[in-house]
């Protein structure tokens, strides 16, 4: 299930690759060009 994505769209479940560990509660921002 390692496939690159490109694009996904509203309600596409995707996952992202973090250097740290990720905890509930922690901020998410979205970068766009």
């Amino acid at each position: 299930n390692n496939v690159d994505v490109n694009e996904a769209k509203a309600g596409d479940s995707v996952g992202i690759k973090v250097a740290d560990r990720v905890r509930r509660g922690d901020t998410i921002y979205k970068v766009t060009d």
